[in-house]
């Protein structure tokens, strides 16, 4: 039996404390580097900066969706 996962090339990265300093900067060269990246933080709202930057430059392999967990 094989999993859709196994078969997948493709990189995948969590980064914590991405709406500023080095998670931020982290996770924006994941990105550019190709990898699948999930951006976390506390303050959502200062994560709207991560973003926008990743949509202006139309990384589609960054998610940018705001989730909270509890």
């Amino acid at each position: 039996m094989t999993s859709s996962l196994s078969s997948s090339n493709q990189k995948v990265a969590v980064v914590t404390g991405s709406s500023s300093g080095i998670g931020f900067e982290t996770s924006l060269t994941l990105a550019r580097s190709g990898f699948l990246t999930y951006a976390t933080m506390r303050n959502l709202g200062k994560g709207a900066s991560i973003k926008s930057v990743a949509t202006k430059e139309g990384r589609r392999n960054m998610d940018g969706s705001q989730k909270k967990y509890v």
